[in-house]
């Protein structure tokens, strides 16, 4: 059954065009069976098939199977598409499993929010985010359908068998996850597309301005005029954001909310059943921070993988301040766009007087001044050194004792990918702790703008891999 036809003039990225590819969808008769702990109903509306189902808590995963009646044939179909409306107030994990007459299965995992609804796209492609360097696969198919979603990777079980492909299609099967409570979702039939798919789609799929070449959308640049007539507009937005503070002191305290402060920096104080953050000034302070405020954020490793960038040897050549990280790893290449449309924007200048490139202090005014006109009023963690040197919002310090301490790890819950905790009972672990605080940095003492300091970042409280073991994973703080 026909369901749809488009012909698109143009598909893909920069560096490939497919023309009048013709991208019809078709409904795929099925039958369908609840497996154990599963209950499903079926409706027709507008000669649509609707399966609303029950998945009843059990300790294993369920299982509701689709077994097409067209002859397992998908032969040309570039993916399977399920339209599915989750009505659970929680998330939900679906795995899905197109599995070939030999039983070997294309598996695949996708998440809903709660109460979400959309149509899941399964390419009949092999995704491998993770050999390109990325999270998540870029669109491999242009879909027709509203509110897609792809799924972020598939593979086949078992690991050492080969799928027999689209042609070859028996079951088509929706899983959950052991559960507690009953997880209601409705699917709609399971329809296949013809075509869309672009090839080669990593192929320069980052453009010069360090964006996406796959879409279009309203704040994209395409020159330097286009980002300078964004600042420009952006520009106009601030000043009205900002333009009446006066409810506000100098430190961004609350001026109706008075409280006792005569140190000169930030402290807390207990009044009428609370404690409060209070300014220099002497004003009640609500803290809202971002954190990593840094054009460092921008790097990405460019090595064996030149080709997903257009361009960039130009630039490389006209950039040559933006290829090396604060952290970077011998061996590795690196290019930072971010920084790059920094470079175009203010230009590649160093300040005489602070020795410092001038696109890196117009990043620090412009950031600042976003924050401010954002209700941010405090520069997190992680962020560029200059907000602590030269501040004019308050902001947090972070240390880290790790650098300082080699000591014993808390037995069973040694490390995370962010570090290891440390024994507080070890010998060595006072010492390490003086000198942590020893390599506080001069210009923080003093300084009234600082809040105070964090002592590393996300450090484990239990095994990170104890799943539902609750006992494990918050182990130090049970």
């Amino acid at each position: 059954m026909l369901y749809v036809l488009l012909t698109i003039a143009t598909i893909g990225l920069s560096g490939e065009r497919a023309t009048a590819q013709p991208i019809t969808t078709s409904y795929v008769p099925v039958t369908v069976k609840a497996g154990t702990g599963v209950i499903v109903n079926s409706s027709t509306l507008d000669n649509k098939k609707f399966y609303d189902t029950i998945f009843s808590p059990i300790h294993q995963y369920a299982i509701l199977n689709f077994y097409p009646t067209n002859g397992e044939n998908f032969s040309g179909a570039s993916s399977l598409l399920i339209d599915v409306k989750s009505n659970n107030d929680t998330a939900v994990e679906l795995i899905i499993r197109v599995t070939d007459r030999h039983r070997v299965g294309y598996a695949a995992s996708t998440k809903l929010a709660p109460r979400q609804e959309k149509t899941i796209a399964f390419p009949f492609i092999h995704l491998e985010p993770w050999r390109y360097g990325i999270f998540t696969s870029p669109a491999l198919v242009r879909y027709m359908a509203n509110n897609v979603q792809q799924i972020d990777w598939n593979s086949v079980t078992p690991t050492n068998t080969t799928w027999a492909g689209p042609n070859s299609v028996s079951s088509i099967q929706i899983l959950t996850y052991p559960s507690t409570k009953p997880i209601h979702l409705s699917f709609g039939q399971p329809q296949t597309q013809m075509s869309g798919i672009i090839r080669d789609i990593y192929k320069n799929l980052v453009d010069t301005y360090g964006q996406s070449t796959q879409g279009i959308w309203p704040e994209k640049v395409s020159s330097i005029a286009d980002l300078q007539s964004k600042q420009n507009a952006e520009t106009q937005q601030l000043r009205q954001w900002t333009a009446d503070r006066t409810d506000l002191d100098s430190f961004g305290g609350t001026k109706s909310i008075p409280l006792k402060n005569d140190t000169g920096f930030f402290r807390t104080y207990y009044s009428n059943g609370h404690w409060w953050l209070v300014t220099p000034e002497g004003h009640g302070f609500f803290e809202l921070a971002m954190d990593v405020i840094t054009p460092e954020n921008g790097y990405t490793l460019t090595s064996l993988r030149h080709w997903m960038f257009e361009d960039l040897p130009h630039l490389q050549a006209t950039y040559p301040n933006q290829m090396i990280p604060l952290n970077a790893r011998a061996g590795f290449e690196y290019f930072n766009h971010y920084g790059a449309n920094l470079e175009r924007k203010y230009g590649s200048a160093t300040d005489p007087a602070t020795k410092l490139p001038v696109y890196l202090e117009q990043f620090i005014q412009r950031a600042t001044w976003r924050l401010e006109g954002w209700r941010f009023n405090t520069v997190g963690w992680a962020s560029h050194d200059e907000f602590a040197r030269h501040p004019t919002l308050p902001f947090v310090y972070g240390v880290r004792l790790g650098r300082f301490y080699n000591g014993s790890i808390i037995a069973g819950y040694a490390s995370n990918h962010l570090g290891d905790m440390p024994d507080p009972f070890d010998p060595t672990f006072n010492s390490a702790v003086k000198a942590m605080a020893h390599g506080i940095p001069s210009y923080l003492i003093n300084q009234n703008y600082l809040i105070g300091y964090f002592v590393d970042n996300e450090l484990p409280w239990g095994n990170d891999d104890a799943g539902a073991n609750y006992k494990d994973y918050y182990a130090l703080s049970l």
